[in-house]
């Protein structure tokens, strides 16, 4: 019996697929856990393994081509069964039949342009009033003067003209006013050139478009911004990559270990909200924001809390590079608690980022730059950062915030701590 292969889920929030390779072609003999495609996701460029065995009979979706969930991509014959061969793509309808084109009719000779009346104006003649006061003053009728005005008007030089006994001015026939324009011509560019091009979300745009909607209409949020003195973190960073230079330990990571305890402290900030109540989450799980051309990716730092900070600096590293690369798992970019976003390295002094549904905070972090800051009656100068933690409201409340930042901050501050 034939066996149809469709696409499948490969991540919580993938509704399209698009395949980007096939590893078999038609004929091939395919095995459990063989490769059959790879798969273009919302967060990662993913290698399907088969779950059956057989021989390829037919691929119904081309390189290139994105589909939805459930979409029968390919077939398998199962052994011993004659494969099937692709259906033949269907005939094309016959084009209609042109129309036999009708002899054009005679030009008519246009009607002449009738004589445009005198406008009135409730029952009376359309006139300025300064046409009116100087006629008024010569004693002579308004409605004995034409005018040249638009929509036949009486204005000041039709006056005048009767007063100086000169011939009557022809009635003039304004040309038609341009037709009303509604409010959407009204604001429209002049030209459609000036728009640009409407350029396709990728499917990881479209998937950070949808959840953030849903994450801004749904979740309260609220935010919270504290400073950090900077100087002793980047020292001890300093230090340890001295010590050993292929850790390449960063701010970020002392960030994300500095988070993870924090969390451990204050696990009620641990959280997302469920249907009317607050899911406290036991494993500390990381998510660190990285930017692709086309998007964002989040991979996730396992247990945290519990890793030492080399350890934390390596799988970031590995992480980071693999997410840039499409190279990420499904389950490493699913299954975060909590997300750290950093664009501090762009010079971003502060900023608030979005919760990343369904967790229940997200920490923004700014750049380290020399602040002047007193120190004991001393006016000196300290490497500061910002950090912003944003929250949803409907399970954290500002003191639970507070009191996160505070335990980050005392970690960061004394980062020996982060070696414990």
């Amino acid at each position: 019996m034939a066996i149809e292969i469709k696409m499948p889920r490969l991540s919580d929030t993938m509704d399209t697929g698009k395949i980007t390779e096939w590893r078999k072609k038609i004929g091939d003999p395919v095995e459990e856990g063989d490769i059959l495609c790879v798969i273009e996701t919302d967060k990662a460029d993913v290698e399907f393994q088969s779950f059956y065995a057989g021989t390829l009979a037919e691929i119904r979706i081309e390189e290139g081509k994105s589909v939805p969930l459930g979409t029968v991509i390919a077939i398998l014959a199962e052994a011993g069964e004659s494969m099937h061969a692709p259906s033949p793509p269907a005939s094309a309808p016959p084009a209609p039949k042109p129309r036999p084109e009708r002899a054009p009719r005679p030009a008519q000779p246009a009607p002449p342009r009738p004589t445009a009346p005198r406008a009135a104006e409730g029952g009376r003649v359309a006139a300025s009033p300064v046409a009116r006061k100087i006629a008024s003053e010569h004693g002579i009728p308004i409605e004995t003067i034409r005018g040249t005005g638009p929509e036949g008007r009486i204005v000041r030089a039709d006056v005048e003209a009767a007063i100086g006994g000169g011939a009557p001015a022809a009635v003039s026939v304004p040309a038609s006013p341009p037709p009303a324009r509604s409010p959407e011509q009204a604001y429209a560019p002049a030209s459609r050139d000036t728009l640009g091009d409407l350029v396709d979300l990728s499917p990881m745009r479209r998937t950070i478009a949808a959840r953030m909607a849903e994450s801004w209409r749904t979740a309260p949020h609220f935010t919270v911004t504290m400073r950090m003195d900077m100087t002793k973190a980047e020292a001890f960073r300093a230090e340890a990559n001295a010590r050993d230079a292929s850790l390449a330990l960063s701010l970020n990571d002392l960030v994300v270990a500095a988070a993870a305890r924090a969390l451990r402290a204050v696990p009620a900030v641990n959280a997302s909200y469920e249907e009317g109540k607050a899911r406290r989450i036991r494993d500390v799980n990381v998510g660190i924001a990285v930017a692709l051309e086309e998007g964002l990716v989040t991979p996730v730092v396992r247990d945290a809390d519990r890793k030492r900070l080399s350890d934390i600096a390596r799988e970031s590293a590995d992480l980071v590079a693999r997410g840039r690369s499409r190279k990420l798992r499904p389950e490493e970019y699913t299954g975060g608690s909590f997300t750290v976003s950093n664009l501090g390295m762009f010079g971003v002094e502060e900023f608030a980022a979005i919760l990343n549904p369904p967790e229940g905070a997200i920490l923004a972090v700014g750049a380290v730059q020399d602040t002047p800051t007193v120190r004991d009656g001393r006016l000196h100068v300290a490497r500061v950062m910002k950090v912003t933690l944003s929250c949803d409201h409907r399970i954290i409340d500002g003191i639970l915030a507070a009191r996160f930042l505070q335990k980050l901050r005392e970690l960061l501050e004394n980062p020996a701590l982060l070696t414990l």
